[in-house]
């Protein structure tokens, strides 16, 4: 009988133990994407939006072409309509709407950036699945 306490004990502890390691990971992975969507938006907002394609998965960048009059493109406005929703524990879809300008043009544009994003478990990185939007 004194072995079955110890026993009983130990199994208890692990009980208790998964779902604290489940919430850690889970923790961490919803840091990595709060910090995936904001450097995302920064640099759409306020960088170089070709940097954009940098989000995306390596081998799907590769494959992207960058338009080449994104070097024209001003980003006057960000704002998140649509805030992350979780379509499984990886997959992620938020919504935005992009105001911006011809630089040399002077013609103002808008775009409804439908964005989808995954975690690499490995990683703890999240990538954006789908496209880049262009601007037009």
């Amino acid at each position: 009988m004194t072995r079955t306490l110890p026993t009983a004990l130990i199994v208890i502890a692990l009980i208790f133990a998964l779902p604290a390691c489940q919430t850690l990971r889970e923790a961490k992975a919803k840091d990595a994407l709060t910090t995936a969507l904001s450097s995302y938006e920064g640099t759409l907002r306020w960088g170089d939006p070709a940097q954009a394609y940098a989000f995306l998965r390596p081998e799907e960048a590769q494959r992207v072409e960058i338009p080449d009059n994104i070097g024209n493109v001003r980003v006057t406005s960000y704002r998140v309509v649509s805030p992350p929703v979780y379509l499984s524990d990886d997959v992620v879809t938020q919504t935005a709407v992009v105001e911006f300008v011809f630089a040399d043009r002077q013609v103002v544009g808008s775009i409804t950036d439908r964005q989808v994003w995954q975690l690499e478990p490995e990683q703890q990185r999240w990538y954006r699945t789908n496209a880049v939007p262009v601007f037009e």
